[in-house]
């Protein structure tokens, strides 16, 4: 988990296979505290709560997508003439 201080756009960097694996409340503490360093806490109370939603919800997608990838597709059969 990586930590951005400075002003790229990104607080929080990691491969997917990171990502999945790192705890939520560890994502949103980096989070949190790279937006702090940058005074940006007029409305982290509200912030805080949808990075949570948002790592919930990519974390359902990557998974169904995943399920998706390993699964048959039922339609698809090949035929032998």
């Amino acid at each position: 988990m990586e930590a951005h201080r400075d002003r790229s756009r990104r607080f929080y960097s990691a491969r997917v296979s990171d990502f999945l694996a790192d705890d939520a409340d560890a994502i949103v503490g980096t989070l949190t505290k790279a937006a702090e360093a940058l005074g940006l806490t007029s409305h982290l109370h509200t912030q805080t709560y949808a990075w949570s939603v948002q790592i919930e919800l990519l974390r359902t997608a990557r998974n169904s997508a995943g399920r998706l990838k390993t699964r048959r597709h039922p339609h698809r059969q090949t035929h032998r003439h």
